[in-house]
């Protein structure tokens, strides 16, 4: 008897949800392949692998991506440098963190407002 594995093809009803999940099971298997394989560059596993997971292919352009600017990580620390002045020596590391955190929120996005309902912080 032979068996073989017939791809699974997202029924109308499948959600988001367990697209999701069957990604991961798949990058898991893809990605303990490549390991064996030998490989090592995330890049060549991003290429070879964006067609069968496109969500997580998404993702790991964004995050794998270098900025072609030092601008924002120069800008957060010139923030931090204010914050954290001999003048505030007395603000505790958590609302420094913080402080320059809001800072950075507010200035990217003006509209955005404080309220109770806020999951962002």
């Amino acid at each position: 008897m032979i068996w073989f594995v017939i791809p699974r093809s997202p029924k109308p009803t499948t959600t988001i949800t367990t697209l999701i999940i069957e990604e991961f099971r798949n990058y898991k298997f893809f990605a303990g392949r490549f390991v064996l394989d030998g490989g090592s560059d995330p890049l060549l596993f991003w290429r070879t692998n964006r067609i069968i997971l496109p969500l997580l292919s998404t993702l790991a352009k964004k995050y794998l991506a270098s900025p072609a600017s030092s601008v924002a990580s120069e800008s957060a620390f010139s923030v931090s440098a204010n914050y954290g002045r001999k003048q505030r020596a007395r603000l505790l590391p958590e609302n420094l963190a913080m402080s320059a955190y809001l800072y950075d929120k507010f200035v990217d996005d003006p509209s955005a407002t404080l309220n109770n309902n806020s999951h962002d912080i």
